[in-house]
């Protein structure tokens, strides 16, 4: 591991884009609309009959799309995060989720018809599919959920402008709160983040405060929040219950993450039968804490106090030893961040 000294600073966007208003930008959503254009030319050559290395020069070319629409995408959305209040971070994020709603509709045709092709024709084409592989057969387990050319268009421009949109809305709300916390005599004023450390503060009254303190804003904006949610909510089980027939809300969730909906049963009864284990360890928490019963502000308490600081390098060369002694690729990816 390279000794470097890290610093602690603003994102630096600029390996991806110097600006919304830069010239890269107006370029990358030019090329966007002609790979869109050039890809489109592939409806016509999908059959029953195309060999393996013509399904992958269309996978390439999607592939190569995709990833400058992610370049895109991604820029938008870290202008977004860094300053949720910014008008032009919020514009411009809306516009390039159309843009990216745009591509996803008119390249839709080749996901679809990869999903309607007879079994043992997928299967013959996925053995030649390199590197692919995964993806296709990935896509293929989505086949009993998939609707028309029509409906998936329509979902994909809903959510844009729906649930994306609350998303962007709910953001917006929450990260504005500004949090007064008093510590040791002293006021402070803190972000979200910020305010979160002191609910592993030693002292039971601080974290107390910091939680109230917490709970105070989502108080004042809960009609707003609880209609987001509920909107958020039922907009899934319509979609993916009502229309795609997922067995469950859970159900799309599980297909994501490409695992069987009854493991993840298995795991949740598993918990249910070791409840009793978790109780256990909370009454031995309280005993070590001197309290009868632990509160919600408890559960993170640290049971023995420490004043330990670290330096931000200190922090950095610390999770990236454990990194390397993980997986020395995950770790350099890692101080790729940094």
């Amino acid at each position: 591991m390279a000794d470097r000294n890290y610093k602690q600073e603003n994102w630096n966007l600029g390996d991806l884009f110097d600006g919304f208003d830069s010239p890269d930008v107006v370029k990358a959503l030019e090329q966007i609309e002609e790979r869109v254009s050039e890809f489109e030319i592939y409806r016509s050559q999908l059959s029953d009959t195309i060999n393996s290395e013509t399904v992958i020069s269309i996978i390439w070319a999607y592939e190569n799309l995709d990833r400058l629409l992610s370049r895109l995408y991604g820029y938008a959305s870290l202008r977004f995060a860094a300053d949720t209040q910014d008008q032009q971070a919020q514009t411009n994020l809306a516009k390039i989720r159309q843009v990216a709603a745009d591509a996803v509709n008119r390249t839709l045709f080749f996901k679809l018809w990869w999903k309607r092709l007879d079994d043992n024709f997928a299967q013959e084409l996925t053995e030649g599919a390199g590197d692919f592989r995964y993806w296709l057969k990935a896509l293929r387990k989505e086949r009993p959920f998939t609707l028309s050319e029509a409906e998936e268009k329509v979902i994909n421009l809903k959510d844009v402008n729906g649930s994306q949109a609350l998303i962007t809305v709910l953001t917006t709300i929450t990260d504005r709160y500004i949090y007064n916390l008093e510590v040791d005599g002293q006021s402070l004023e803190l972000n979200r983040e910020e305010l979160r450390s002191y609910f592993y503060h030693a002292d039971p009254a601080i974290r107390e405060a910091a939680y109230q303190e917490h709970f105070r804003h989502y108080e004042q904006d809960k009609s707003v929040i609880g209609q987001i949610y509920q909107y958020r909510v039922m907009d899934w089980h319509s979609e993916q219950v009502q229309l795609r027939h997922y067995d469950s809300p859970i159900a799309v969730r599980n297909l994501s993450n490409d695992i069987p909906g009854n493991v993840i049963e298995t795991l949740l009864e598993v918990c249910r039968l070791n409840t009793p284990l978790f109780q256990r360890y909370y009454r031995l928490k309280a005993k070590w804490l001197g309290m009868e019963r632990l509160r919600r502000y408890d559960i993170y308490a640290p049971v023995i106090e420490a004043d330990r600081q670290y330096s931000f390098k200190e922090a950095v060369d610390l999770v990236l030893s454990s990194f390397y002694q993980f997986d020395p690729v995950v770790a350099e990816q890692a101080e790729l961040v940094f």
